[in-house]
């Protein structure tokens, strides 16, 4: 049933892919997921491929068939309008999930009168989720009704259904957009209500303020207007890192938090809390992690890393250690390794006997090797 300009073509020596096939570590096996495809299409008048119709993707592993189906029509083309995911099951299918999505968009003027600005955007999105016996178990609906100029969300009514209850949630928001400076989507004011299946609700509602020149949030306020209204500041150093949090409220002293950063900016160096107490750090110029901290106490605690970047010793401050031992299941040093490990972790700490556990190569525990009281290894 289609029209000019759109017109359904095959096109040879287009290459789509048909399988994947995932190591899973398991003698040698793989996850394997095999893909169809249908309802490629195309735009004569210049809008060129529409895509397909529809992909399927098939899960060996699981049983499973996601069927995902798209938009063709300018200007939603490439959203996803339904996805369905069945449970396969010899020559039986039971449907596990079904979600569709309705969508709109919002016009405005080009460069010139003959040009328009296309933003689509999703109004409504369905989703069903089944039992195994193919019984409705819940129905989530999305319902956004209102946006900004800029695609912002301005209101959004959530509605669960399921076990012969409803609950719902609205939220709604408030942004500010500034186009001279192009810092869009400010979120100024969001309030959230519940409602629950016997018609009772509860409201949150939070406030935001932003610097006007770098648009970072300066300030946030949760129950505003309300006698337990709680308010915290931010202050910012010369490259947009929190120097100062400062946390107020009716009744309460403020408390500050203070981060003094290094002349670049990357690490933060020292940190106050708001009785005066001060951490101080050092770090790993290339791994980025700290290598000591040092309490308001005095007391200091050191870590060591190798060449990746893992952590191999920690020191603390009673003299006390730990190591962490990284090697190849493949070493001669690793006798007895697990069939499927590719490498271990030992963990040795002070007064206490070492702890080796070992992985695959998908880093999944394959094994833990602690010691018992009469001194045998114990596997787990």
């Amino acid at each position: 049933n289609l029209s000019y300009p759109i017109k359904a073509f095959q096109a040879p020596g287009y290459f789509v892919v048909t399988e994947v096939r995932t190591d899973n570590n398991i003698s040698g096996k793989f996850n394997t997921t095999t893909y169809r495809y249908g309802g490629l299409k195309a735009n004569l008048h210049g809008r060129g491929s529409l895509g397909f119709r529809w992909i399927e993707a098939t899960d060996h592993t699981n049983n499973t068939v996601t069927r995902t189906e798209y938009n063709q029509t300018f200007p939603h083309v490439g959203g996803p309008e339904r996805v369905t995911t069945h449970l396969i099951d010899g020559s039986n299918k039971t449907l596990l999930s079904d979600a569709s999505t309705q969508y709109g968009h919002a016009t405005t003027p080009g460069a010139n009168a003959n040009n328009l600005v296309y933003a689509p955007r999703a109004t409504q999105t369905i989703e069903k989720t089944h039992g195994l016996d193919g019984s409705l178990l819940t129905t989530v609906t999305t319902q956004n009704d209102a946006f900004d100029a800029f695609g912002n969300i301005e209101r959004m009514t959530v509605t669960t259904r399921g076990a012969g209850k409803t609950h719902t949630k609205i939220s709604t928001n408030d942004y500010v957009n500034d186009q001279q400076r192009w810092i869009l989507g400010r979120l100024t004011r969001a309030s959230v209500t519940h409602i629950a299946p016997d018609g009772s609700r509860i409201t949150r509602a939070s406030a935001f303020t932003y610097d006007a020149q770098t648009g970072l949030l300066t300030a946030e306020t949760l129950s505003p207007n309300t006698p337990l209204a709680r308010t915290t500041r931010y202050q910012y150093d010369q490259y947009g890192n929190k120097v100062t949090v400062t946390l107020s409220a009716s009744g309460l002293a403020d408390r500050a938090t203070r981060t003094q950063y290094d002349n670049l900016g990357r690490f933060p160096i020292r940190v106050t809390n708001a009785l005066g107490h001060a951490e101080t750090r050092q770090y790993h110029s290339a791994c980025g992690k700290p290598v000591s901290l040092t309490g308001p106490n005095g007391l200091a605690t050191r870590w060591e890393y190798d060449s990746l970047c893992r952590k191999t010793r920690e020191v603390r401050a009673d003299g006390t250690q730990t190591t962490w031992n990284y090697r190849w299941a493949s070493q001669s040093s690793n006798n007895g390794a697990p069939a499927l490990a590719r490498y271990s972790l030992t963990e040795t700490a002070s007064g206490a006997p070492p702890v080796t556990v070992w992985y695959d190569a998908l880093n999944r525990e394959v094994r833990k090797d602690t010691t018992g009281f009469d001194g045998k290894t114990i596997h787990q």
